[in-house]
């Protein structure tokens, strides 16, 4: 039952006499009950079969059981959501294996903290995506490792990573975890570090432990001075294999006659790289002492230790270059192995004129040259990084976007009034609108969608820009950004489908095959309308861009509503009128333009009027109108009514409130509603209409909500127009409802980016999936957020903290939230309880926020021995945003912690 044996006595497989305790034998992960407590969780386990064994054999069986049995479960998840490919969750598996040996004696949050640093776009991903879920099982991991570490015998402990090793090769032979793959690689992953460790770390004789030093990598590294004074530059090499910026080093290769000797191999490297020969055109000015450093390789995956030799080294002749011999130099540099020259103040901001960090190494040896401190570069300003989303960009009629993120890293500082420009270059002209781009003020982590467009003149250049921004104590800075691109003709797939989306304009009869749904509207006004009955004034309103003109177009001339214009005995006349075209108009040209679109209208269907040719100034302007509405009454066909469509309506009230129009509009309006018989009408609007000042106006009226889609009407809206030649999947369209909800605009957003991007790209496949989805929702939120701005734009300042409060993080929303909690996380505000359940009131009347009834129950103990009664203590509501992609883009654009930072 023993895994281990003596040092020395490796022939003899046989039981360590003097580590013999009791085991259980087979724990696992099915086999332990546990008890949580407030003070700490209790472990329940049979001893009832237990034998002589190894002190680590059970808690090391355990550990793997835990990999092969549930940890998998965390990888196998990534990949299966296409957060992860195979190889970047292998290599995660490899790293938390090496974290895991170097962190065991630390705390979690060092383990987190360090399994983070090497990749921090890997871990961060992942919690994500599974918050809770990765740290919990990352925690039981650390915790079993942190046992085996602590609570035993400081000469027994380079006995477990053997342990570990043997448990992870016997689960590799578990005909159990065929179907699993991901078990089987975490065991193997496990055994290869483990295993390592076995060898290198345990308890070893002095003549092995002396091999193995031998093992160190060694490199070199060079400062070189080109000049002197300000003028002096340093070369910095660009290592792949680290991912990292260096000082120009070498290795000794002694395949290339280095002979173990560091200074030849620094002037093989300056021969090789630059071309120049000691001592002809340089010197060793000073080597310093050996630096040592244990590093994480990031082609191996796993920990090495590395000796730095560093030396000083001067370019001669000594006095400045002339501006001829530093071009030289700079000719010298191989682009494929991507060095650069760099200036001092570049190495003084520790970073790279790519714009990233220098390597911890690097600042350590910069310190060793006394160029920086130990404590600087906390206070040292970050630059700010920008990220072509493609460096191919393709052309479409001379004109060429360059989509990109300009981020602020974590590790930053805020930024204000940032401001980018684009620098003329041979290789394209800027369009007037992208030369220079305002972005205002940008936190730490936070990033902007840029959206650049160029008119090319070469195939291939490089985008180059200025970015000038200010820290919080005034100071300017500014930075030069240079980005390789390459302008590629658009290619047309011999498959195209014409995009039969609409966005951002009503539905016409012209494109009426778009307009799905609202069977119960049309049912609504045609029972309202038609019949012997005096009609109603009718009133639709809704959120802006709900469809609500759309509608309305349908009844005008659409096939939805010919049933109800040619409702046999009983025809009506709609006339569509859109006060948006009469804004700014005076009362006299309001009623001309206002009977003159009536004229029009009646002239299509057969019936003329003659139209006034002149409109008093005067008070007799209402009795005019009369006197033209009564010519129309008296030319209509019998039970024949004129429904007056007035779209817009809150526009009426922003003239009178300008003066263009008089007050006496609304009172000459509601005479109209109440004493036609044969005229009537339909009045559209937002939410407002239903609100106490309108409602007052036209309380003659009945009203109805145009809200969103039903489910089946959005699935049909998605997938009907543009089958069979374009099919979605299942997933895809869920995704999409998920979304919007049924939001008309925003679905047909959705869909006409899908169609768009599919027609681009020239796939062959035309199904869409739910990573396309994904991938389109992102850039709505980035890129065509103008109507998800503007319903921003229009709430007042505690309405964006509770939808701040609500939205959660990007990718991870919360289903509903309590009044309660809403106040708790505002509490740092200034807004009052009242202020707060009134914005909750505005947002659920604008159709921001949906409502569920909460009830929280207390049970009491009746008078009778063993008796409980149910007690009703509180009723309240729980609140979430109505759609997704508001939420989502809240929690992208304007996250409560940013708020709160700037009140």
């Amino acid at each position: 039952r023993c895994l281990l044996w003596e040092i020395g006595r490796e022939d003899m497989i046989v039981p360590i006499p003097q580590v013999s305790p009791v085991v259980h034998g087979d724990l696992n992960t099915s086999n332990i009950l546990i008890e949580v407590s407030d003070e700490m969780p209790v472990w329940f386990i049979d001893f009832s079969d237990a034998r002589p064994g190894h002190v680590y054999f059970d808690l090391a069986k355990l550990e793997v059981e835990f990999r092969t049995h549930i940890l998998y479960r965390l990888y196998k998840e990534m990949v299966d959501e296409g957060l992860w490919d195979e190889t970047t969750a292998t290599q995660f598996a490899l790293l938390v294996e090496n974290v895991l040996l170097q962190t065991a004696e630390s705390s979690f949050e060092d383990f987190l903290a360090s399994l983070r640093d090497f990749q921090p776009e890997w871990y961060d991903n992942l919690y994500t995506h599974f918050p809770m879920y990765s740290e919990n099982l990352l925690y039981f991991l650390f915790s079993l490792r942190q046992i085996a570490e602590t609570y035993s015998p400081e000469r027994f402990k380079y006995h477990f990573p053997v342990a570990v090793f043997f448990h992870s090769v016997a689960a590799l032979k578990f005909k159990g975890l065929d179907p699993e793959p991901w078990a089987k690689r975490l065991a193997l992953c496990c055994a290869l570090v483990t295993g390592k460790q076995a060898i290198e770390g345990g308890e070893r004789p002095l003549e092995i432990t002396e091999v193995l030093s031998n093992l160190r990598q060694r490199s070199s590294f060079a400062a070189i001075t080109v000049g002197t004074g300000e003028d002096r530059k340093y070369l910095l090499q660009w290592n792949s294999n680290w991912g990292m910026f260096n000082l120009i080093g070498g290795k000794v290769d002694n395949q290339k006659g280095d002979r173990d000797s560091f200074a030849r191999a620094i002037q093989r490297e300056l021969h090789e790289e630059l071309g120049i020969r000691n001592p002809k055109d340089y010197r060793i000015v000073h080597e310093y002492k050996p630096v040592q450093k244990r590093q994480f390789s990031r082609r191996e995956f796993v920990f090495k230790d590395y000796e730095f030799r560093i030396f000083q080294i001067e370019m001669l002749p000594r006095h400045p270059l002339t501006r001829e011999e530093f071009d030289w130099y700079a000719q010298r540099f191989s682009e494929d192995r991507e060095n650069v020259l760099v200036s001092r103040a570049e190495i003084e901001r520790l970073r790279t004129v790519d714009n990233r960090p220098i390597s911890e190494t690097t600042r350590m040896i910069l310190q060793q040259l006394g160029e920086i401190t130990a404590t600087q570069g906390s206070d040292l300003m970050v630059t700010l990084d920008f990220e072509l989303e493609r460096e191919d960009v393709v052309v479409s009629r001379g004109r060429a976007n360059v989509i990109a993120r300009l981020i602020n890293p974590l590790f930053g500082s805020l930024v204000e009034n940032v401001t980018l420009e684009v620098l003329p270059s041979s290789g394209y002209e800027t369009e007037r609108d992208s030369a220079v781009l305002p972005i205002g003020t940008l936190d730490a982590g936070q990033e902007v969608p840029i959206s650049i467009w160029l008119q090319p003149r070469e195939k291939q250049t490089n985008l180059t820009l200025r970015a000038t921004y200010y820290d919080v104590r005034g100071h300017e800075y500014r930075q030069l950004i240079e980005k390789p691109v390459n302008f590629q003709a658009q290619e047309r797939s011999l498959f195209h489908i014409d995009n039969p989306y609409v966005v951002g304009k009503p539905l016409t009869p012209a494109s009426e095959e778009l307009y799905k749904g609202r069977e119960d509207v049309f049912m609504w006004i045609e029972e309202n309308l038609l019949g012997k009955t005096q009609p109603h004034t009718l009133i639709l309103y809704g959120q802006r861009r709900m469809g609500k003109t759309s509608t309305l177009y349908q009844l005008v001339g659409g096939k939805r509503g010919k049933t109800i214009r040619e409702y046999p005995g009983y025809p009506i006349y709609p006339v569509y009128i859109d006060l948006q075209r009469l804004a700014g108009c005076e009362m006299p040209e309001f009623f001309a333009r206002f009977s003159q679109q009536i004229v029009r209208n009646l002239h299509k269907r057969g019936i003329e009027i003659l139209p006034r040719e002149n409109w008093s100034s005067n008070g007799t302007l209402f009795s005019e109108f009369d006197q033209f509405l009564d010519q129309i009454e008296d030319v209509l066909p019998p039970n024949g009514l004129l429904v007056l469509i007035i779209d817009e309506l809150e526009q009426l009230q922003e003239s009178v409130q300008r003066g263009r129009l008089s007050d006496d509009i609304f009172p000459y309006l509601r005479s109209l509603m109440q004493h036609r018989s044969r005229i009537t009408f339909i009045l559209a609007g937002t939410n407002q209409l239903v609100e106490d000042y309108w409602s007052i106006i036209f309380h003659v009226g009945i009203s109805r909500e145009i809200d969103s889609l039903s489910r089946e009407e959005t699935e049909t809206l998605i997938r009907e127009p543009v089958a069979p030649m374009i099919q979605y999947d299942d997933l895809a369209v869920d995704r999409i409802w998920l979304t919007t909800r049924g939001h008309p605009y925003f679905s047909q957003l959705i869909c006409h980016r899908l169609v768009s991007s599919t027609n681009l790209e020239g796939r062959r496949s035309k199904l869409i999936t739910i990573g396309d989805v994904r991938e389109v929702i992102n850039l709505v939120i980035d890129e065509d957020d103008s109507h998800l701005q503007h319903l921003w734009n229009e709430s007042t300042a505690v309405e964006r903290f509770v939808m701040a409060s609500l939205a959660g993080t990007h990718d991870i929303g919360e289903e509903n939230v309590s009044r309660a909690e809403i106040s708790s996380r505002l509490r740092e505000t200034t807004y009052s309880e009242d202020a707060i359940n009134m914005a909750l009131k505005q947002l659920e009347v604008r159709r921001l926020l949906t409502r569920i009834p909460v009830e929280r129950q207390i049970q009491r103990r009746l008078a009778q021995p063993n008796g409980w009664e149910p007690t009703l203590i509180s009723k309240d509501y729980a609140y979430a945003i109505s759609f997704d992609l508001l939420r989502r883009w809240v929690a992208r654009k304007h996250p409560l912690g940013s708020l709160l930072s700037t009140t």
